[in-house]
């Protein structure tokens, strides 16, 4: 049966040159001499000497910028062909950037770092295609299936936003379009290219990893200090160290882009790793996920960002729903008792009185604030089906049509800034978008009867869960690392059943199952 389901999903277990040995009997002398000669021939030897002069000839005339331009190409060139052949470098690769290369934004304000986000995904996007398109037996059930189509039916009315005659920029919508449909076309890389739980640990492993040093620097900001050019940048603009400075204290956050996504990644992963300590059977790996947890659960009220507390209230519920037995309600009695005895408790510490905010209502003007603003967008969402148009909200809109009453509107929200901009036939959409995902997982959930199997789907449905949850009161799903884990975690939702088949299932219903 092993073997049923390999040939089924053709690029299970599969390498980068099985993947394209197809391509290579197809691709002809090209394919011979750059794959599998390597560009170790006459081709290769005059392409790389022509490089040289025309790098050589740059810097020499455009100075610095034609030095720093040529670094670029230099290192950039063969990383993005690494993208476009190894889909698996490529993955972990942007994993990287997106939990780290933001950080440099502070220090390199006038270079548009968020660009590479795009050029690797649009390489990652391209190697699929020539995958797709070049392999002997490719798989299409992805596309077809109703999350794919969802996927894809969102994606495409993104990109007619370009013709919305509501919009008053279509400048806006590019710098837009890319967090809207772009990325999300990442879950067909991700669906087509992890081919075995080993590579779903590798990218947990470095998810986790890269988390917990973000922890441990967001310690170091808070009992240490911040560094020279962390104040620097904070005291360039007044509103935002204003914003920063609350509940008695500068709120951190590490190496990532703001308060706001250090502290929801640390809700999760705090959360993840807990969850991984129940289904590691190594003593040392347990240990580690355990401490690794607190380590992130103590980071994310640095942060003093509310949304972030109720995210471990969030997958104690979702672990409950979803093992619903005497031993995890006895559990999740004990840490629901826990937490509302610190909610409840008297206290004048100023970050326990911010968490207790999240649970309790308290006189917030900022929340009042938000609230009145939501409220004053209705009328608008209801009369325009299809909205104001991508990037017609927020800093985007303020930058390329000031002029508009939308341009004002602060969204502080995911869902609402999809309903202005989309309107809420595309609120719609991307609410169906998440349900069918969240059903699928659900359903392979309980599909799968292996332990570790069930652990790391409930790790994805939790993620998935935490996301949309905080996406109301915070921006959280398209903000990069917080949208890999999304698309991540969508992709992992549907591919974690074929790693682990119901044996108990008959044969041909599990093999058509699948393909959904």
């Amino acid at each position: 049966m092993k073997n049923d389901y390999k040939y089924q999903f053709g690029n299970n277990g599969s390498s980068a040159e099985h993947n394209y040995a197809a391509y290579g009997r197809r691709g002809g002398w090209f394919y011979n001499q750059a794959i599998n000669q390597k560009l170790l021939n006459p081709l290769g030897y005059s392409l790389f000497a022509f490089i040289a002069i025309v790098l050589s000839v740059l810097a020499s005339f455009a100075g610095l910028a034609g030095v720093t331009l040529t670094a670029l190409f230099i290192v950039g060139v063969p990383i993005i062909a690494g993208c476009i052949f190894n889909q698996k470098f490529g993955l972990i690769f942007l994993l990287t950037l997106q939990f780290t290369l933001l950080s440099l934004s502070k220090v390199l304000t006038t270079v548009p770092l968020g660009i590479s986000f795009d050029i690797v995904t649009v390489a990652l996007l391209a190697g699929l295609t020539l995958k797709l398109l070049f392999s002997k037996n490719t798989d299409w059930s992805y596309f077809k299936s109703p999350l794919g189509i969802a996927i894809i039916v969102w994606v495409s009315f993104a990109i007619a936003q370009l013709f919305n005659p509501a919009a008053e920029s279509q400048l806006a919508w590019l710098y837009t379009i890319r967090a809207y449909a772009l990325i999300i076309l990442l879950y067909f890389v991700f669906v087509y290219t992890v081919d075995s739980v080993r590579f779903v640990w590798i990218l947990i492993g470095l998810w986790m990893s890269i988390a917990f040093l973000g922890a441990l620097y967001g310690l170091f900001q808070d009992y240490v200090g911040l560094r020279q050019f962390e104040w620097a940048w904070l005291a360039e603009d007044l509103t935002r160290y204003f914003r920063y400075r609350q509940w008695g204290s500068i709120r951190k956050w590490s190496f990532f882009s703001g308060p706001m996504v250090f502290g929801l990644l640390m809700g999760i992963s705090s959360s993840v790793a807990i969850i991984l300590s129940t289904i590691v059977k190594t003593p040392w790996l347990k240990a580690a996920y355990i401490i690794g947890g607190i380590i992130m659960f103590w980071a994310m009220f640095t942060t003093a960002t509310r949304a972030a507390y109720v995210i471990p209230l969030i997958v104690v519920l979702t672990y409950f729903v979803l093992n619903f037995k005497g031993k995890s309600l006895f559990y999740t009695i004990i840490v629901i008792g826990i937490g509302a005895f610190f909610v409840y408790m008297p206290t004048d510490n100023q970050r326990l009185a911010a968490f207790q905010s999240a649970f309790k209502y308290t006189a917030d003007a900022s929340y009042d604030v938000r609230v009145k603003n939501w409220q004053d967008m209705q009328p608008f969402i209801q009369s325009n089906p299809v909205g104001g148009g991508l990037g017609s909200t927020g800093r985007w809109g303020q930058r390329f049509s000031p002029h508009t009453d939308l341009a004002q509107f602060p969204p502080d929200s995911g869902l609402v800034r999809v309903a202005v901009e989309m309107g809420w036939l595309g609120l719609f959409l991307f609410l169906i978008l998440y349900y069918l995902a969240l059903r699928q997982s659900i359903y392979n959930h309980f599909y799968i009867k292996d332990p570790t199997g069930r652990g790391l789907s409930l790790v994805f449905i939790a993620v998935l869960v935490s996301l949309l949850v905080t996406n109301l009161p915070q921006e959280s799903t398209f903000s990069p690392p917080l949208v890999y884990l999304f698309i991540f975690s969508l992709a992992m939702g549907v591919k974690l059943k074929e790693f682990y088949p119901n044996e108990n299932i008959n044969n041909n219903f599990g093999k058509n199952r699948l393909k959904q």
